[in-house]
Formats: structure tokens, C-alpha cells, sequence
């Protein structure tokens, strides 16, 4: 009888450690993505202000010696080669909208929520106090965030 009931407590105490044990490593499995998930988005914004930096500098010449057709060829090329960028928005300080540039996938990005927007100011010298335009970039998120779910 001593020894039924010891195989039992035996059997009991492996089956609650097991789950104890599961139950750990499934709350560190979450924790896990949610921290890759945050990290990721990090990396997510700085490559995108830095696209949206990088593009307001480009912008400043022809914008200012109204060179459309330049900034048009620079946004068809970098929302067609670069497989993350969804879209590209150059809009003149009136408002205007001089390039608007939208991929296949950043169509449907934007419908589902997927795509990050970053804005930069254009401004002609570094100390300016009127800009003369606005970058729009949209990145899309769900290539990056398929890697981690």
C-alpha cells in the first residue's frame, strides 16, 4: 500500500513539474517575441527617418529650381528596388503633392495597417525657418515582423 501510494506522489510530483516547467517556458517564449517584436520596430523607425532624412536632403535642389520630373525618377526607382519601402511622398510646401509613389504592396499594407509612416521637413540651408516641402516614406512592417512570429 506504502509503495502505491509513493508511486503515485512520485507520478504526481514528475506530471506538476512537467507542467510547471511548460508553463515557465511558454511564458519565456512569449516574453521573447514581444521583446524581439519591440526591438525590431526600433530598428524599424530608425531606418525609416533615415530614408525620410536622406530623401529630404535629395529633395532640397529640386524642389527649389521646381525639378520634378528628378524627384519622380528617384521615387518610381526607390519604391520599385527597395522591397520595404511601400511609399514615397514628396509634397511641396503649398501642399501640392509633386511625386506620390505607392507599390503593389504598399497598397495593400496600407489597407491592412502593415506600413509605418516617417515625415521629414525639406528646408533649404540648415538654419532655414520655412521649409519648403515635406518626404513622406511608408515602410512596410510585415516582411520584418513574419521573421520573428
Amino acid at each position: 500500500m506504502i509503495r502505491q501510494l509513493r508511486k503515485r506522489l512520485d507520478l504526481h510530483l514528475i506530471s506538476v513539474t512537467l507542467a510547471v516547467t511548460a508553463l515557465i517556458m511558454l511564458a519565456t517564449g512569449f516574453y521573447t517575441i514581444i521583446t524581439e517584436k519591440e526591438i525590431l520596430l526600433k530598428q524599424i523607425d530608425i531606418e525609416g527617418m533615415a530614408i525620410a532624412n536622406a530623401t529630404s536632403i535629395y529633395s532640397i535642389e529640386p524642389l527649389l529650381i521646381h525639378d520634378y520630373p528628378i524627384l519622380e525618377t528617384y521615387a518610381t526607382n526607390i519604391v520599385r528596388k527597395e522591397y520595404h519601402i511601400g511609399s514615397l511622398e514628396i509634397i511641396r510646401q503649398d501642399g501640392k503633392k509633386v511625386v506620390s509613389e505607392i507599390s503593389s504592396d504598399g497598397k495593400e499594407a496600407i489597407n491592412g495597417g502593415k506600413i509605418r509612416f516617417y515625415e521629414k521637413e525639406v528646408y533649404p540651408y540648415q538654419e532655414a525657418d520655412n521649409s519648403i516641402g515635406t518626404v513622406k516614406i511608408g515602410i512596410l512592417t510585415q516582411q520584418y515582423l513574419d521573421t520573428i512570429e
